[in-house]
């Protein structure tokens, strides 16, 4: 009788391993994020380019990533008007966390040099984002102030890759 009972207790800590092992090879799928990195080269033709990092996050181990954060906002040679001083060009890094509802973001962007907003969606399962860019006014220098967009500026990003990645998508310009 004694070694029948070793022998279930045995089998018991076995099922109890095999459980745990099941539980946390389960669990690692849970929670998966993604990096997907967005551009438009051309800010729906009214000049000037724009990158997005976005991360994805599949919370229900089902594969169906959804997004979470903006983490990078970045513009280039985005054309802005300014009295006086005419003619600028405006390059913003945003290294942020913006976080999105719904499948959205709205953020405004301010500080003692700079009034905009940018807001935008993710469409079609994360194959593309688009939205709108505005700056209502930046003093870039002395001498060089209330520059603006002069209204909204839609911008269409389409995904990229960076270079050292492997796929079918074009490689991120900036």
């Amino acid at each position: 009788m004694k070694r029948a009972g070793t022998i279930g207790k045995r089998l018991a800590a076995a099922a109890l391993v095999s459980a745990l092992a099941l539980l946390m090879a389960g669990t690692a799928a849970y929670g998966a994020t993604q990096t997907r990195y967005y551009q438009d080269r051309g800010f729906s033709g009214s000049g000037g380019e724009l990158r997005l990092d976005v991360v994805f996050k599949d919370k229900n181990g089902n594969r169906k990533f959804t997004p979470r954060r903006l983490t990078l906002w970045y513009t280039e040679i985005v054309p802005v008007t300014c009295m006086p001083g005419g003619d600028q060009f405006l390059a913003q890094v945003l290294p942020t966390s913006i976080k999105f509802h719904k499948g959205r973001f709205v953020f405004p962007m301010q500080d003692d040099d700079f009034d905009g907003q940018s807001s935008g969606k993710v469409y079609r399962k994360g194959k593309r984002m688009n939205g709108s860019f505005i700056v209502r006014d930046f003093d870039p220098a002395p001498g060089v102030m209330n520059c603006t967009t002069n209204g909204p500026r839609a911008w269409d990003a389409g995904r990229c890759r960076k270079p050292n990645q492997s796929s079918k998508l074009p490689v991120c310009r900036l």
